[in-house]
């Protein structure tokens, strides 16, 4: 039903996959032997590091429609897809006019080694910086990350990434959703304040990084169930800006939910529409001005791709 209709989109949903060696190449050598790095099971390929328990699958991550395409692929296949010139001949197959490339399954994240882990951020994100600045393709974005466990080292990797990068060429930041909460939880940091203000003065959007760790409950299968419940996340930490007044303080910034589907943001903006009148002493709601429907329509971007 949808070969007729004629919509463009970008993509959100798709991974960069880092060519091979692309970490240990770039970082030190006494460091090599924790560096992230591939590994082939039963003819599988997957990311590990010394201190990974459980190696992650090295998806392709592709965003397309051929279906000759597994998610999980072998070594030969994989690099295929680190290469963009090969890679935009699938782009071209589920009619994508962009895609915005994310980290490789959140690979970064999952570092436990925390020198290694922020050494390989600053790699990927002087790649990014360097990709856009050369605008080495107009089918492609590769955005840098904001990372840290703070609000002032999220803070200080915003200053780099902005003083690296010509303003022109920034196109958005990359944000973990658990990174959100930790702002939330400092609301009255100089730092969080500092971050927001800087994304809306660029004027560039947040691209938010699916991410199940926020989710508490002891599921019986955690990594499929966190999997399956990203569109929780994406509720749980909308519903939490808007509450807290996020979008009153902060009018220009938007952002990007990926691998969270769309049916659930209806019953958000039923309830939060609702609740916002009904609740508004009761949950001391005064200070929201601005109705849940004008973030949505003005100032409130939600590109998803699944």
């Amino acid at each position: 039903m949808y070969k007729n209709q004629k919509i463009k989109f970008i993509s959100a949903d798709s991974h960069f996959c880092e060519p091979e060696k692309f970490y240990t190449n770039r970082l030190p050598r006494s460091l090599h032997e924790e560096a992230p790095r591939y590994i082939e099971i039963k003819k599988n390929l997957f990311w590990t590091d010394s201190f990974s328990l459980v190696p992650i699958s090295a998806s392709i991550g592709a965003g397309t429609a051929d279906k000759n395409l597994s998610f999980r692929c072998s070594k030969n296949k994989f690099l295929e897809f680190c290469d963009l010139n090969k890679r935009v001949k699938m782009q071209n197959k589920d009619g994508a006019i962009h895609e915005v490339l994310l980290p490789n399954l959140g690979l970064l994240w999952r570092i436990k080694n925390k020198k290694i882990k922020k050494l390989c951020f600053e790699i990927y994100n002087d790649y990014a910086i360097d990709f856009e600045k050369k605008l080495l393709s107009k089918r492609f974005s590769i955005l840098p990350i904001i990372y840290g466990s703070t609000a002032e080292e999220m803070k200080n990797s915003l200053e780099t990434i902005l003083k690296k990068t010509p303003k022109n060429n920034l196109h958005g930041v990359v944000v973990d959703i658990n990174q959100i909460w930790i702002l939330q939880k400092n609301q009255k940091s100089k730092g969080r304040d500092f971050i927001f203000s800087e994304i809306q003065k660029a004027d560039i959007p947040i691209i938010l990084h699916a991410n199940g760790s926020i989710l508490n409950n002891a599921f019986t299968r955690p990594y499929t169930a966190k999997h399956s419940l990203f569109c929780v996340n994406a509720m749980s930490i909308l519903v939490e800006l808007y509450t807290s007044g996020f979008f009153d303080n902060f009018r220009k910034v938007k952002f990007v939910f990926s691998e969270m589907g769309l049916s659930w943001i209806n019953q958000i903006h039923y309830k939060l529409t609702y609740y916002k009148e009904r609740f508004k002493y009761l949950d001391n709601l005064t200070h929201l001005n601005r109705n849940f429907d004008d973030v949505l329509k003005k100032k409130y971007f939600l590109y998803i791709y699944n």
